[in-house]
């Protein structure tokens, strides 16, 4: 899960120059992911909170960081990348452990 936010003053619905800045690294995120090996399989977007969620199926956590680097997010933006796993796998994990 990419959580990626940005500043009230860079944001793209804030005027025309914003959104050139940041659409393109955007759209090219899926295109970059897939290149990659990975894909973009959601993502939702809290205006309110200029916080954008990409959830991101890819082989590790590297390649989602690459992905977020070559997309060109690097240097507008600030992402985090979290590992995200199912609530069976997790409780499945927790009952082999008893």
């Amino acid at each position: 899960m990419i959580v990626n936010t940005h500043h009230a003053e860079s944001c793209p619905f804030r005027g025309q120059e914003h959104a050139d800045a940041l659409a393109p690294a955007l759209e090219q995120l899926a295109e970059t992911a897939e290149s990659m090996g990975a894909s973009v399989a959601g993502a939702w977007v809290n205006g309110a909170g200029h916080t954008g969620f990409y959830l991101v199926e890819a082989p590790n956590a590297h390649v989602v960081d690459q992905v977020i680097q070559a997309s060109g997010l690097t240097g507008r933006t600030h992402s985090q990348v979290f590992s995200v796993v199912e609530l069976p796998v997790i409780l499945e994990r927790i009952r082999s452990q008893r």
